[in-house]
């Protein structure tokens, strides 16, 4: 995913275009590299290549329920 995660972690880079291709809004994960992908501008970018007009959140679980709850 041109260069937004490591080579390494391929996987990670399909689960944010599956996700972001059925209209996800957000992904919740522990995982490090797949929060990470948020700071790259390529990310974007990417994704209004395959005709992705939303972002997409990736986030903790944990982040989010602080974020959300009372």
């Amino acid at each position: 995913m041109r260069g937004i995660v490591p080579d390494e972690e391929q996987n990670d880079a399909a689960v944010i275009a599956e996700a972001a291709l059925i209209g996800a809004q957000i992904l919740l994960s522990s995982d490090s590299h797949l929060i990470e992908t948020q700071e790259h501008l390529a990310l974007r970018e990417t994704l209004r290549d395959f005709h992705v007009e939303r972002s997409i959140i990736i986030a903790r679980p944990a982040t989010i329920a602080r974020k959300f709850s009372r």
